[in-house]
């Protein structure tokens, strides 16, 4: 819970592994977010977006491709089910 002010880029590594499509890795847990992250850096060969909800911004793994951050600081509506609201 709380605030968070985001700025800088997410670089994200699996430790070897690699994601399963569909999971998703909380990123900051906020009730309350300012700012936006600059962009994501993913290993090769895995896509993902951000999403952020009531508790904070998650990573999304998915197949739809590259990350796109807009100006807000987030993607445009998660995936059906997904769970996620988008800012």
């Amino acid at each position: 819970g709380g605030r968070a002010t985001l700025s800088g880029s997410v670089v994200v590594a699996f430790d070897g592994g690699t994601p399963v499509d569909g999971s998703r890795y909380r990123i900051v847990g906020a009730t309350s977010i300012d700012g936006a992250f600059a962009g994501v850096k993913l290993p090769d060969g895995v896509s993902g977006r951000l999403v952020d909800d009531a508790d904070g911004v998650w990573l999304e793994i998915g197949s739809e491709g590259a990350d796109r951050i807009f100006a807000d600081g987030f993607d445009d509506a998660p995936p059906a089910g997904a769970g996620a609201t988008p800012r």
